[in-house]
């Protein structure tokens, strides 16, 4: 039973060692409130593509290779920001090239992902274990 977010994929700044930059974002009541989670820090969260679309109009022929990647892992590095209302989730420098080989860039796609972990100070949690929580 994870956390269920539908975004276009944004563009930012990359991190040696954690993420490349390309990120997710979504409201902070979701995810880094109800969990307690702190800035500056970043965490480690697992999740699950579970589609991909363009931002714009439907996927091409050569297009639908995507689907290839629909149930494969992917983990993200959570950027809870100082100020404003928004989570960021960014993608690890070792998923990035699932989405990269595919051609799935940045501005183009909106991804569904669900989460599923969250690590934090050593410990592994489930992200909504009772039921699903869908975002869109």
């Amino acid at each position: 039973m994870p956390l269920i977010i539908e975004a276009r994929l944004e563009r930012g700044v990359p991190v040696t060692g954690r993420h490349v930059g390309v990120y997710l974002s979504l409201s902070k009541k979701y995810l880094s409130e109800p969990y307690n989670l702190s800035p500056p820090r970043s965490y480690d969260v697992e999740g699950e593509i579970m589609d991909i679309k363009k931002v714009w109009g439907e996927l091409e022929k050569e297009e639908l290779k995507l689907k290839e990647i629909i149930g494969v892992r992917i983990n993200f590095s959570l950027s809870v920001a100082v100020i404003g209302t928004y989570d960021f989730l960014y993608i690890s420098e070792r998923s990035w090239p699932i989405l990269r080989d595919y051609g799935v860039l940045p501005e183009d796609y909106v991804l569904r992902v669900k989460l599923l972990r969250i690590k934090m100070d050593g410990e592994v949690l489930e992200i909504y274990p009772k039921r699903d929580v869908i975002v869109r």
